[in-house]
């Protein structure tokens, strides 16, 4: 024997309800579907249909309030995202990244150039390296002609890096753990200790 709270009570109204739906979605106001339903055979009250207008208004804002907060994104994962390589993203940052280019010709154009600098960088090609610092500083992203003016005071050096393998890297980080364990030093030992504690490290 079926449990009678499972059963669910059938209404006049039920089989009028993707109708309601329909029309409401299409914007048609509750008395104009009442009038619409009764043509078809509906006997109830225009107090029920109203009810079940109501009710769809709130599922259907809801639902689009949860849409709206889905897509939301906050600046750091907007920058993550704009950074990271689309193959390195997780399925549902994709579709969040996807959405924001498609709806902001803008940001769709700084991710480009996000995007080819890295590319250039990578293969470290000098001519598309000119041509993206010229494209970078005429765009209209503030930030990247700041970025740009940057290198532009150290151009001849930047570009040494494109051009050759040569990197002081390894001096640069010897010199910053030098400086660190002087840091850690300062005002508690003498030369001495600190030539021990350097040269013990090394």
């Amino acid at each position: 024997m079926p449990d009678l709270k499972t059963i669910k009570k059938s209404s006049i109204i039920d089989e009028y309800l993707d109708f309601i739906k329909e029309k409401y979605q299409d914007g048609v106001f509750a008395s104009e579907i009442y009038k619409l339903i009764r043509e078809k055979g509906y006997t109830g009250s225009e107090r029920t249909v109203r009810y079940h207008v109501s009710k769809l208004k709130i599922e259907i804002d809801s639902e689009g309030q949860k849409k709206e907060r889905e897509q939301k994104i906050t600046l750091e994962k907007l920058i993550e995202l704009l950074w990271k390589d689309v193959e390195h993203l997780k399925y549902s940052d994709k579709a969040k990244l996807e959405t924001v280019l498609k709806n902001k010709s803008d940001l769709s154009r700084l991710y480009n150039l996000i995007q080819n600098f890295k590319i250039i960088i990578e293969k470290r090609e000098v001519d598309k390296f000119i041509n993206w610092l010229k494209e970078a500083e005429e765009s209209e992203f503030k930030e990247l002609s700041v970025f740009v003016k940057g290198i532009y005071n150290d151009y001849e050096a930047t570009l040494n890096i494109l051009k050759t393998d040569f990197s002081n890297a390894l001096l640069e980080g010897d010199v910053n753990r030098l400086k660190t364990i002087k840091r850690q030093m300062f005002g508690r030992a003498g030369f001495e200790l600190l030539r021990k504690k350097v040269l013990y490290q090394i």
